[in-house]
């Protein structure tokens, strides 16, 4: 496995020698871009190369050492046929894979990888649902395991629906017809309590947005959460609560 591992990166190496990388970005532990690097800490910096068919980004920890690659094939209208992002460990080791494909349908694959390169789990969803999932163990035999994710007291439902009795569009923002999506992420411990919960693209959305999201969900995530089980032992987990604001029809 080793010595394909070296395969793959030296062929990686020579294949992008020749694409001239000019473009540098900053972004966030989230992988959101940041601008305003005096207020949010970055994370990752990102070069970009584009040809007639692809466009490549390669993330990189603020030392320098790669993190992740995002390459996108391109159609003849540089519109996006297919997405591929690689994943590297602290090792500079492949952790996981996602391909991602936008036509005839929208399926997705993910590909999780043991520290020593044997798979994981694979997973596929097509249009949002996961059609498989496998997982194995670190000697590549298949394994048995059964997952119950993390949900809130009364399921996701009491969430959408607590969301839809308090939320509330900022008033100073009423005259400008503002619209965002608040991306809130939320790490739990294998006791379901909330340890942390922070907006994930801070400078995608309103200030005004994002207080009411923090206010929403800081009131929510006070009782604890049922936790994340894997074969009925609990695990840390984390999950992403995307909040919504627009004008109602009604103002």
């Amino acid at each position: 496995m080793t010595d394909l591992r070296i395969g793959i990166i030296t062929c990686l190496l020579v294949f992008y020698s020749s694409i001239s990388y000019a473009q540098v970005s900053f972004y966030n532990k989230y992988f959101y871009e940041i601008k305003d690097t005096a207020t949010y800490e970055p994370h990752f910096f990102a070069t970009v190369a584009e040809d007639s068919t692809q466009l490549v980004k390669e993330f990189f920890k603020m030392d320098s050492t790669i993190a992740m690659r995002r390459v996108d094939i391109l159609g003849e209208k540089k519109e996006s046929l297919s997405t591929k992002w690689i994943y590297f460990d602290a090792a500079g080791w492949v952790s996981r894979e996602t391909d991602k494909t936008y036509l005839p349908r929208d399926s997705t694959r993910h590909t999780y990888f043991y520290p020593n390169g044997t798979i994981k789990e694979t997973r596929l969803i097509v249009n949002n649902y996961t059609i498989s999932q496998t997982y194995f163990d670190e000697s590549g035999q298949e394994r048995s395991v059964t997952i119950t994710d993390a949900e809130p007291q009364g399921g996701i439902e009491a969430w959408y629906e607590y969301l839809r009795r308090n939320l509330r569009y900022p008033e100073t923002l009423l005259g400008d017809d503002l619209a965002g999506t608040v991306r809130i992420a939320l790490e739990l411990d294998s006791s379901g309590n909330v340890f942390l919960f922070e907006v994930m693209n801070p400078e995608n959305v309103h200030p005004e947005f994002q207080k009411e999201a923090l206010r929403v969900v800081k009131s929510f995530v006070a009782k604890p959460w049922q936790p994340r089980r894997e074969n009925g032992i609990p695990t840390e987990a984390s999950f992403v609560l995307p909040i919504v604001f627009k004008i109602a029809e009604d103002y």
